[in-house]
């Protein structure tokens, strides 16, 4: 009930719209149990008629029925005409609210992202957000309307009954109706758990599957294919048997809806003959009150339909409004401290550049369920400017301190202060204006190169191509190998590894220069202040390139932190920071570490 009321609240955007659908399927109704009501009545005139066997019941008969033929004909095009105005305003009001609640959602993910995908998953945050947000249109086109015509239809009929055929006709056709609310209503909490259980299973179906298309070639080069598929198999056959479980119930519930019509059609009409052995002339209104058992059947089978799908679109609301409901994985400040960079730079220079770029101070994280850190007291401080390197063994806690840097999360001890300001203060607007990241395995839209360049731009800023060219030459791209007007396809299948890499490095750079949303001068000195991230950014690089790439990077005036395996890219870096276990064990130059015989040396011989 919770639910409903709250898809009832939401709906009210489009009350116009819903209200004219709801008039328009009540009159329909209506028409359509006249359509078997007026032939009903008419048939019992003229055999009361014929009963009175007066000299002009012949003619009379004849009248009748072509009277009858006229008004049904009448009436069917009169009810299809409101029944496609109820569809048409009733489909368009929930299109329209479907919209409305897919940007509800991403406006509530948005506080949630990015780490909202790691407990979740990509897919099944895809599933709640569009599949389950088609399934609520049930509510919205299906629901409302004809849950206002299983009271209101049923009730004029009752109502109708007892004025015209007695008490006891009208107690018969509200039994017959209230076996029909029973029969819909039946096994309807089995029926919400069945339906929580299924859309849970296609989730985790949609789940297995995008992981399997993202692991395919380590799947492949394991010889794991046949394990997977058996996995898929399995989550299938559960699906199946729910779904045979739900159709099984859903055929007995029509064959009771069947078997309610022809025995309630039947009670009615004994229940009217007390009425006939007291005056024959009851004849119509008791034929009437017996069609209005079946002129009212579409009515009550919406009560039935909905009873089995109604479930499944409440709880895919449940489902949304847990994802929206998540806590902000940050918590943002009331009034976020303004970052002035050149100010910043300014005090730098003034104070004999006493205020770092970056600074970590007793930093630790520990992420939600896990038994252990992910990072414990880590300090550190890094110099505008400087090239710094990151290394560790897999799962040592390298890209948490990206995330922490970025401010994906804020540490449970300690602080990340960005030019001198506590990164919770300034909050995460401003700290993305400031850090920017190239990943190692980046998104890339079906587009041509400067429409992926540009997508990393502010809203409504025009992108000069000299800047574009600019941004490519510092990723270490040739702009006559990969033109502005270039289309990569789908997914960037027309490019190679490496030159995603470079074209996300690119847009990197482009951003960290527009994210104040001006066109700077002197781009250098715009970069100035800015701290890029390198995430494995270089990884499909052979090494000339990686190289430029490198000398690139220490040269634009940014401070340049690269997450690296391959040790060797780091030869020239001003510090070399060597994570393990989430601690910080090492730091020095290539050189220094590499003569230490410590953990880096490890790695180094490990690489060799």
């Amino acid at each position: 009930m919770n639910n409903i009321i709250w898809l009832l609240r939401f709906s009210a955007q489009a009350r116009g719209a819903l209200s004219a659908s709801i008039l328009a399927r009540v009159a329909g109704h209506i028409l359509g149990a006249l359509m078997l009501a007026v032939p009903a009545w008419a048939i019992a005139t003229i055999a009361l008629s014929k009963w009175d066997a007066t000299d002009s019941s012949q003619s009379l008969s004849m009248q009748w029925t072509w009277a009858v033929i006229g008004v049904v004909a009448g009436l069917a095009l009169l009810k299809a005409i409101l029944r496609y105005v109820e569809q048409y305003l009733g489909h368009l009001a929930a299109f329209r609210l479907l919209g409305e609640l897919r940007l509800w959602i991403v406006e509530r993910l948005i506080p949630q992202a990015p780490a909202v995908t790691d407990g979740l998953g990509t897919a099944r945050i895809h599933t709640i957000a569009i599949r389950d947000v088609d399934r609520v249109e049930v509510f919205f086109a299906h629901t409302i309307a004809p849950a206002v015509t299983a009271v209101l239809i049923p009730l004029m009929a009752v109502v109708t009954a007892a004025s015209t055929a007695g008490a006891l006709p009208a107690i018969a056709l509200t039994l017959t109706f209230a076996v029909g609310f029973v029969i819909a209503l039946a096994g309807s909490k089995k029926a919400t758990t069945e339906a929580s259980a299924t859309n849970s299973t296609r989730t985790d179906i949609a789940q297995y599957i995008a992981d399997t298309l993202r692991l395919r070639e380590e799947i492949l080069i394991y010889g794991a294919a046949e394990q997977r598929l058996r996995g898929l198999r399995e989550l299938d056959e559960q699906l199946a048997q729910k779904m045979r479980a739900g159709g099984k119930r859903a055929g007995l519930r029509s064959g009771a809806t069947g078997l309610r019509i022809w025995g309630g059609s039947i009670a009615v009409f004994c229940a009217g003959i007390p009425a006939l052995s007291a005056d024959y002339r009851m004849l119509p209104a008791v034929l009437v009150t017996t069609s209005l058992v079946a002129g009212t059947a579409s009515s009550m089978d919406s009560i039935e339909r909905l009873a089995s799908s109604l479930p499944a679109g409440l709880n895919a609301v449940t489902r949304i409004r847990e994802l929206a409901a998540q806590p902000p994985t940050v918590e943002e400040p009331k009034q976020p401290e303004s970052l002035d960079l050149h100010h910043a730079q300014t005090a730098r220079a003034n104070s004999g550049d006493s205020v770092p770029a970056l600074e970590l101070s007793d930093v630790s994280y520990r992420y939600p369920g896990a038994d252990n850190p992910a990072l414990t007291k880590i300090n550190l401080r890094i110099a505008s400017g400087q090239f710094i390197g990151v290394v560790g063994p897999t799962g040592s806690g390298k890209s948490t301190l990206s995330r922490l840097i970025q401010r994906h999360v804020d540490p449970d001890v300690g602080e990340v202060i960005i030019n001198g300001h506590n990164a919770r203060d300034l909050g995460s607007t401003n700290v993305c204006r400031t850090v920017v990241v190239a990943d190692q395995n980046p998104f890339l839209m079906e587009a041509t190169i400067a429409e992926n360049l540009c997508l990393g731009a502010p809203d409504g800023c025009e992108v000069p191509e000299s800047l574009m060219h600019w941004a490519l030459e510092l990723a270490a791209i040739n702009p006559a190998e990969m033109p502005l007007d270039r289309p990569i396809g789908r997914r960037a299948q027309r490019l190679s590894g490496g030159q995603r890499q470079r074209l996300a490095l690119a847009r990197t750079y482009l951003r960290a220069v527009l994210a104040d949303g001006t066109k700077p001068n002197d781009l250098a000195a715009h970069l100035a202040g800015k701290i890029v991230i390198f995430d494995e950014a270089t990884s499909h690089q052979d090494p000339l390139t990686q190289a430029r790439i490198v000398d690139n990077a220490r040269a634009c005036g940014a401070t340049c932190i690269f997450i690296a395996h391959r040790l060797q890219t780091l030869a020239e870096a001003d510090d070399i920071l060597v994570i393990e276990n989430g601690q910080l064990i090492e730091r020095g130059t290539y050189d220094n570490l590499l003569n230490a015989d410590g953990a880096f040396a490890r790695l180094a011989r490990a690489e060799v």
